[in-house]
């Protein structure tokens, strides 16, 4: 279909100047486009290796239902991508509708994607010049996950295109620029789950010496950078910094209000 190739394309490049958040409503927009898509395109009959997607967005529909804040589970945050149900619940039927779809055609779809995601990080470099890479996603943190969600994908599809060690190695880079430590410790575990489950260990221990080169070179020709990363990530274990105190906090609040409730 012409139009998932085209919203796959624009999901990462796509702003709207007009509106006060320029970058979260029309990703957000575009995503729940999935839902009356589906209806038109989808089907819910679950193959047995899917039941725990389906049991998921059960459960998640429960615990917003019955949340201390129904609508704001629902719906979400303005100034968090409305990170919620109906996104979660969006994003599923896309899942519905995608897993109908070739797989050929799909890795179209991701190639569409990819591309337009190189292009938005790109920008970024050149117009933002410092500070934590954001590019058209208006935060590092969000950048970050959506380049830390493609790098296991990247190097996947690597093995029959080898565009896509291009486009692995550069959002590697990118990633960096971001600054994110949960993207970070994101990315990591997808290549972990990678390395324990995949049969080309050998290329994933290539690819991560050639990620060592590139901190070499860092090291080298842009010291200061590398300081900063290497103090921004050693600061991940460090549990009396102040982010991580307040979520520990946070953490703790959760499992009084479930106490109490």
């Amino acid at each position: 279909m012409g139009f998932l190739r085209f919203a796959f394309f624009l999901f990462p490049i796509l702003i709207f100047p007009f509106l006060n958040d320029i970058y979260a409503l029309p990703k957000a927009t575009l995503l729940w486009l999935s839902v009356p898509f589906f209806f038109l395109w989808g089907s819910f009959r679950p193959r047995r290796n899917e039941v725990p997607i389906y049991l998921w967005i059960i459960m998640y529909f429960f615990f917003s239902a019955f949340s201390l804040s129904p609508f704001l589970s629902f719906w979400g945050n303005y100034r968090y991508y409305f990170h919620g149900f109906f996104s979660a619940f969006a994003g599923f039927c896309l899942f519905l509708i995608l897993k109908k779809r070739p797989e050929k055609e799909n890795e179209k779809l991701f190639a569409y994607f990819t591309v337009s995601l190189f292009i938005s990080a790109l920008i970024g470099v050149f117009v933002e010049r410092g500070g934590r890479l954001s590019a058209t996603f208006g935060n590092p943190n969000f950048l970050g996950g959506v380049l830390a969600m493609v790098l296991p994908f990247c190097f996947y599809l690597s093995k029959r295109r080898k565009i896509y060690a291009f486009f692995f190695f550069s959002f590697l880079i990118f990633l960096l620029l971001t600054f994110s430590r949960a993207s970070w410790l994101g990315a990591t575990a997808g290549i972990l789950f990678l390395f324990a489950f995949s049969d080309d260990r050998n290329r994933i221990l290539e690819f991560f010496g050639i990620f060592l080169l590139i901190l070499f070179f860092t090291f080298l020709f842009e010291r200061s950078f590398f300081l900063s990363l290497a103090e921004r990530f050693l600061s991940i274990f460090n549990l009396k910094e102040g982010d991580i105190v307040s979520r520990f906090q946070g953490y703790a609040a959760t499992v009084k209000i479930f106490k109490l409730h």
